[in-house]
């Protein structure tokens, strides 16, 4: 398993950035939902790089289409949204690939 890094750090930063600006405040539509699903894969892909690309897509599109216009109301809306999402997925992917809270990869 990959290191967490700078690079990533980065990553992860500008897709919340994009993801605030472009949700905030925003009605969960087609567009909007194209926009999050998108920045939340690239994410995805970084932090787990053990899972297939499809399931990651997967995942990725069906947060985006289960959004609440509540969610996105306001950028700690979607910042919250954007946490409970990764932590959903990093929960499924843990238990599929046996990663435990205390190992070090």
């Amino acid at each position: 398993m990959s290191r967490w890094g700078k690079q990533q750090d980065r990553l992860a930063v500008r897709v919340v950035d994009v993801l605030s600006g472009v949700l905030s405040g925003a009605a969960s539509e087609p567009a909007r939902r194209v926009v999050a699903s998108r920045a939340l894969l690239a994410v995805e892909e970084w932090v787990f790089p053990m899972h297939e690309e499809l399931v990651l897509a997967e995942n990725a599109g069906a947060a985006a289409r289960g959004a609440t216009g509540e969610q996105w109301a306001d950028d700690a809306a979607v910042r919250r949204w954007l946490m409970e999402m990764l932590a959903e997925h990093a929960s499924s992917y843990n238990s599929l690939h046996d990663v435990w809270d205390d190992d070090g990869g």
